[in-house]
């Protein structure tokens, strides 16, 4: 191992300083050795025989290299000499070309439902406490929510959203958005300001928040008689008198 070592020395000292000695080293690896370079990965007798072989003149700048005796020793007995480390580097792998090249196939995109629960779980703590009760109670407690079908996601959202809305109705801030063309005979949204009004406004929306019988009812007579507008900001006095007579309230 050390004359190895004193042999790949020499060479790599070569290279360095001669510049003929290293196209010789060149020439000779690509011609004998599959042009592996590296000093360190071939035997000694492969240095050293090239080492032979420049110092007496038998390889030189450009030219190719005409190596004193084979490569292949004779094994002198009826074992094979062991195999050497250069004996087990195979051939250059060709380079592909583009159109050779493997194509990676495009990632599989997120769907869009699981990406609203995702954001909502990253900017709303309410909103992720809320996510993994859903999921604790009918998800099986998984809560990635790539891992549920796009049903259960939808289910999740639309339960959030009736949450949210009917407790904007119970304060009284949701508004209906106002169709694009009334009709003429339509009733007309009832006046504001009437203290009469306010206070039965102001009773119902005490009602809704105390009792959930009361709500239910309020919300029923709404969809019966107006259209399913809650805001009872939005009923004539008269609508919001009938209600509370029919509830023994007035």
């Amino acid at each position: 191992m050390a004359q190895k070592a004193e042999l790949v020395d020499r060479i790599k000292s070569l290279q360095r300083t001669d510049e003929n000695a290293k196209q010789a080293w060149w020439s000779y690896c690509e011609e004998q050795h599959n042009g592996v370079k590296d000093p360190n990965r071939h035997d000694e007798y492969t240095l050293s025989n090239f080492l032979s072989s420049y110092e007496s003149g038998g390889c030189g700048k450009g030219g190719g290299y005409t190596p004193s005796r084979p490569q292949q020793r004779t094994p002198t007995s009826r074992f094979a000499p062991a195999p050497t480390y250069q004996s087990r580097i195979p051939a250059a792998v060709p380079r592909l070309t583009p159109s050779a090249r493997p194509v990676m196939a495009a990632p599989t995109p997120l769907n869009p439902m699981a990406e609203v629960v995702k954001v909502g779980q990253r900017t709303s703590p309410n909103w992720r406490a809320a996510w993994q009760t859903f999921c604790a109670a009918y998800g099986n407690a998984v809560n990635d929510p790539t891992k549920h079908p796009e049903n259960f996601l939808r289910q999740f959202i639309d339960f959030v959203g009736e949450t949210a809305l009917r407790e904007l109705e119970l304060s009284g801030a949701a508004v209906e958005a106002p169709p694009t063309k009334r009709p003429r005979f339509e009733t007309p949204v009832a006046e504001y300001g009437d203290e009469q009004k306010a206070a039965l406004v102001e009773k119902i929306k005490v009602m809704q928040r105390s009792d959930p019988t009361a709500r239910e009812s309020w919300w029923s007579y709404c969809d019966l008689t107006n259209k399913g507008i809650r805001d009872p900001n939005r009923h004539q006095t008269s609508s919001l008198e009938q209600f509370l007579s029919e509830q023994g309230q007035l």
